[in-house]
């Protein structure tokens, strides 16, 4: 059986950087296309849950409260 690692808090602190320069963003009109479809407006506000670096908290940021 292979035994988990111990929660160390602070382990992944230094890789976000890393994670969001080399990840492929969400395209404007993707981040449009969820808003249209799950009828967003800016009185709206939205969770990220699980949202890592936060890029798609700030992606819709603009468009809601």
């Amino acid at each position: 059986m292979i035994q988990p690692l111990p929660f160390k808090p602070d382990r992944f602190r230094s890789a976000a950087a890393y994670y969001e320069q080399g990840r492929v963003g969400y395209g404007p009109a993707l981040i449009r296309r969820v808003a249209g479809v799950c009828g967003l407006r800016a009185h709206h506000r939205v969770l990220d849950l699980g949202c890592g670096t936060g890029a798609l908290a700030r992606a819709f940021a603009p468009l809601v409260a």
